[in-house]
């Protein structure tokens, strides 16, 4: 089905038409329904999406776009064209960077082991 979706963009739209307005819709259902503390929520397409307006602050995962495509391949068994072409559906990473002109962002780099990434949140 990713195959698909990343082959023709009508199709990857057709389906983020129907779905991420129910996505959207439940997940401020669930922010609204906290009274106090601190929501921690993964967004992926924060950025793609222009979501940030209900949030105070961001975090931003960074790595080098190298590294970002080998461990897609690692990760999801696929080839490197296929993995170049699942990073061109999504913001770059300069746009993820320039996130902090519209949300206070915190960066964490990440081109390190996921050792060092543990420590860095610990």
């Amino acid at each position: 089905m990713r195959d698909e979706l990343f082959k023709k963009g009508r199709n990857r739209a057709l389906i983020e038409q129907v779905l991420h307005p129910k996505i959207l819709q439940k997940m401020k259902a669930a922010m609204d329904a906290c009274i106090q503390g601190i929501i921690i929520v993964v967004v992926p397409l924060l950025v793609e999406k222009n979501l940030w307006q209900p949030f105070d602050r961001a975090i931003v995962v960074d790595c080098e776009v190298d590294n970002q495509i080998n461990r897609l391949i690692a990760r999801e068994k696929i080839d490197q064209p296929k993995a170049e072409a699942m990073l061109l559906a999504q913001a770059s990473r300069e746009q993820r960077l320039q996130l902090n002109d519209y949300l206070p962002t915190d960066i964490i780099g990440n081109n390190a082991k996921i050792v060092d990434l543990d420590e860095k949140v610990a």
